[in-house]
């Protein structure tokens, strides 16, 4: 075997020189390594022998030599099946070196070295906690490279990472999440797309480390990244969000699905009233498989015997109780939004979470919610507003056991000394049609089946004189 291989021991010691002396010779050498690779019966001895000779060659002054070395290096990888771990981590040290800011001039050149490092990661058979902490500098200095296909291959090397080895990967903290979020923020979609896809691959071991992406950047004043995400003008990348979202949710074990419920179910909530077709269809196939795995978890917990027809159902109305005060909370919040298309987004998803939720769950919080949609309906900067307002009213109606539970929260605002304490801000007469609109929601809807003595309590609600001397006329539907 040595035979076969001293005729290149000349050729290595030609390049040995690093200089831009004796190209034409160079170029021969590095050649002749070329054919030798090419050999199909020994190539992972001969790769073995060449490999130091290949490294140290890209680092010549030579741009030509330094490019088709690094690209030998690549289709030798490629071809074995089993790299030693020791030219790997020649090779990874090799690729830190020349990914080092102002070392590896051309472009292209450091966007391959990170390409060799992915297929390292991927045909080692084991990779260690150093090795991994070196492989993560390795992807941060990709990441943060200036050229858009390094911090493309950069993002690729995290994903296959976190893909080989998640449990080593989530030995670095929060790094390797921090590393993904400045793909998540780039002008590029194609890049947002893949920093998801980094996310995802980097979670679905390391749940912990959600609240990462939920949190404003101290130190940049950057806004939360995944609620931006929601409203990022690519649709591929809102898409990308819901089915990474989406598969973490259905993936993660029961504890860590319903500690960041609150988190994950408005964004998928969120997707569902989305204006691309695409993510919102992404999003009802990402509401349908959370419904049945939820469901499963109440079988296995022995909350439920059976998947029934209605699994689905329960098992929703199961993660939106778990994570029902935090995300109404935020909600409540949302829809006072000062920009109208994101009122009408909240109210929106508003509408979804009281319709999935149980009716014990929106009965206890029916007045915090009949308040904020009085605030809401007063403020309104347009119709549509106030018709998505009256849409959550209406499914609020269908959740309460009883109508009288409506109306002890809702008749009361229309005493004077009430809403004049509660709503002082807002015209009386913009109050008064605010509660009369939720009323009538009540009032239209088929579930509930409104009694003689209900109706005597709002005809004696409104035919007070501080209310027929606000609106003399439109109170007949009500009093009638």
């Amino acid at each position: 075997m040595s035979e076969s291989t001293q005729q290149y021991d000349n050729d290595c010691l030609v390049l040995q020189d690093l200089s831009g002396r004796d190209r034409p010779a160079k170029r021969k050498a590095l050649q002749a390594l070329d054919l030798a690779l090419k050999s199909t019966l020994e190539h992972e001895i001969i790769f073995d022998k060449l490999l130091s000779t290949l490294l140290h060659c890209t680092a010549s002054a030579i741009d030509g030599i330094r490019e088709q070395a690094v690209n030998l290096i690549i289709r030798s990888v490629q071809k074995t099946i089993d790299l030693d771990s020791n030219m790997g981590m020649s090779i990874i040290t090799k690729a830190s070196e020349r990914l080092k800011p102002g070392v590896e001039p051309t472009e292209e050149t450091r966007a391959e070295w990170l390409v060799i490092v992915q297929k390292v990661v991927t045909k080692t058979s084991k990779l260690g906690v150093k090795d991994v902490e070196v492989l993560l500098d390795v992807a941060q200095i990709g990441i943060e490279d200036a050229f858009p296909e390094a911090q493309k291959q950069a993002g690729k090397l995290l994903v296959s990472l976190a893909r080989e080895a998640p449990v080593l990967v989530g030995y670095a903290g929060e790094k390797p999440l921090h590393m993904a979020t400045t793909l998540l923020v780039h002008r590029h979609s194609a890049l947002r797309v893949l920093g998801l896809e980094a996310v995802e691959a980097i979670l679905l071991r390391n749940a912990r480390y959600v609240d990462v992406l939920f949190v404003q950047d101290q130190s940049t004043g950057r806004a939360p990244i995944v609620p931006t995400l929601m409203y990022d003008h690519a649709p591929q990348v809102r898409l990308a969000l819901v089915q990474a979202v989406g598969r973490l949710f259905a993936a993660w074990p029961p504890s860590d699905r319903y500690n960041h419920a609150h988190q994950l179910l408005p964004v998928i909530l969120t997707s569902s009233v989305d204006g691309f077709p695409q993510v919102v269809q992404a999003a009802q196939d990402m509401i349908a498989l959370l419904g049945k795995q939820c469901a499963q978890d109440l079988v296995d917990s022995g909350l439920l015997d059976t998947l029934g027809e209605d699994a689905q159902v329960m098992g929703l109305m199961h993660v939106v109780h778990m994570a029902w005060e935090k995300t109404l909370k935020s909600l409540l919040h949302d829809i006072q939004h000062f920009i109208a298309t994101r009122q009408i987004t909240a109210l929106s998803v508003l509408n979804l979470l009281v319709g999935f939720a149980a009716p014990k769950d929106v009965t206890r919080s029916l007045n915090r919610i009949l308040h904020q949609l009085i605030v809401t309906y007063c403020t309104a900067p347009d119709s549509l507003v106030r018709i998505k307002t009256v849409e959550v009213a209406s499914v609020l109606a269908t959740k309460v056991p009883l109508p009288d539970i409506y109306l002890d929260i809702l008749l009361p605002h229309l005493q004077k000394g009430h809403w004049t304490a509660e709503t002082g801000a807002y015209p009386t007469a913009t109050v008064l049609t605010a509660v009369l609109a939720l009323l009538d929601a009540l009032l239209n809807t088929p579930e509930q089946n409104i009694s003689i003595p209900a109706k005597d309590r709002i005809k004696s609600a409104l035919s007070k004189d501080h209310i027929t001397s606000i609106l003399p006329t439109g109170l007949n539907k009500f009093v009638n």
